[in-house]
Parts: structure tokens; C-alpha cells; sequence
């Protein structure tokens, strides 16, 4: 994901663990997925929040898988400019002002 590039399960535990100590609330919903030989590609949304804080939105990952079945790799892909900076007040703020005035409508 945009914000981590870690090796090993150990690794990801941490990550997983830091979540859920900074958000009281965290869903994962899994909207869509396919899987063709060792490769599963996934579409889900996530719901996080924190007492003043609120963020959801989708993201998509490659799951690719060694000739054990054990994941090999696993590549996140989700906007974190909008979804995350986006939401946070004063940056958020920031972010929407810049894209009115980049990006035309």
C-alpha cells in the first residue's frame, strides 16, 4: 500500500496491529474477487474510525501465491491522497483546494 512495503508475516502483524490500535472501528468488506492459477485479485472497501474521524473507500489487491499456497506477494492499490489526506481536516481542506484549481471540471 502507499504507506508500507514490508516482508514477512511479522511484518504485516504489525501493521495489522497498529490499525486496530489507532481506529476503535475497522471493517473490511470484500465486494469482489477472481482468482485465475496463482494469482487472486480483489476489490474491497474499508470502513475505519476513530472518536473524530471517519474514513471509507475502495481499494483493489494482488495476491499472488507461491507453489506452496503461501502468498508470495501482495500489492495494494488505493488512492491515499484522497481517501486518507483527504479526510483529515486542515490537509483535506488543502487537497480540495488544489484539485478545483488542477484538475478542471
Amino acid at each position: 500500500d502507499p504507506f508500507h512495503d514490508v516482508s514477512g508475516i511479522f511484518e504485516m502483524r504489525k501493521i495489522f496491529e497498529k490499525m486496530f490500535e489507532k481506529f476503535t472501528e475497522v471493517r473490511f468488506i470484500i465486494k469482489e474477487s477472481a482468482t485465475k492459477s496463482n494469482v487472486t485479485l480483489v476489490h474491497w472497501h474499508i470502513h475505519l474510525e476513530t472518536i473524530n474521524i471517519r474514513i471509507a473507500f475502495d481499494g483493489a489487491s494482488v495476491i499472488t501465491y507461491d507453489s506452496c499456497g503461501k502468498v508470495s506477494k501482495h500489492l495494494d492499490y488505493w488512492d491515499a491522497a484522497e481517501n486518507v489526506y483527504g479526510n483529515l481536516p486542515v490537509i483535506g481542506r488543502l487537497f480540495t483546494f488544489l484539485r478545483k484549481r488542477l484538475i478542471p471540471q
